[in-house]
């Protein structure tokens, strides 16, 4: 039975959510299997930064080795792209971002996805809250272990939805268009493969293509030695 399976970071410094997914080929299914917070022991501000960043690297490495022993092999990570609007943590930001998006594509395929774009494809709004995001993967989820009362926070939500997101784009780059063409409305077949160019802020500002795997020097990235 061909099962092919794919984690998710929710990645920031203080709380990271992280869930695995998984996607039948043969039954068309994705399934949610697990999530969680990680944090790390040292608090923002109080030691070096470097050390959480340690910290974050074990967490990964760690995980990686675990979800493979548990489930298979991995065959795609989606990480959330750096939120640079949101207020707090702008410098450790950068790095965390840096750990999590590096050790991932050396690992399987890398799908990197900004907050707007996981917030239109799950509730159709890119201005919605995580609550929003949350109650819709409930209803979806639900009977497979994801429900209010199993998880610590809503990074872990967005977590599964970012995994849900990062297999439709590695199903995509496998070549499996028309079965997502009657999977996803508009909307979301615009957010994984749209070739609507982004509008420019500036004259000088090079054309970049909408779609997160149409933009693939930006969003979707093979793994590490991967000549695809």
């Amino acid at each position: 039975m061909p099962i092919y399976y794919g984690v998710s970071f929710d990645q920031a410094y203080a709380n990271v959510g992280y869930a695995v997914l998984s996607w039948n080929s043969d039954t068309n299914e994705t399934k949610y299997l697990e999530s969680g917070t990680f944090s790390p022991s040292m608090k923002l501000g109080h030691f070096s930064d470097t050390l959480a960043y340690l910290e974050h690297m074990k967490f990964i490495k760690d995980f990686f080795k675990r979800v493979e022993k548990e489930y298979g092999n991995i065959v795609c990570t989606s990480v959330e792209g750096v939120a640079l609007g949101a207020p707090g943590q702008a410098s450790a930001r950068g790095g965390i971002f840096g750990i999590y998006s590096t050790m991932c594509v050396s690992k399987a395929d890398l799908i990197i996805i900004s907050p707007k774009k996981l917030k239109s494809f799950i509730t159709g709004n890119g201005n919605a809250e995580k609550e929003e995001i949350a109650e819709i993967l409930f209803k979806k989820y639900g009977e497979e272990g994801l429900t209010e009362e199993s998880i610590e926070t809503y990074d872990q939500t967005d977590a599964v939805g970012l995994g849900e997101i990062g297999l439709y784009c590695w199903r995509y780059m496998q070549k499996d268009q028309k079965a997502l063409e009657k999977e996803l409305n508009p909307l979301q077949q615009q957010i994984i493969w749209g070739n609507a160019p982004v509008k420019k802020k500036h004259k000088s500002f090079p054309d970049k293509q909408f779609g997160i795997c149409t933009r693939i020097d930006d969003f979707y990235m093979f793994k590490r030695g991967n000549k695809k």
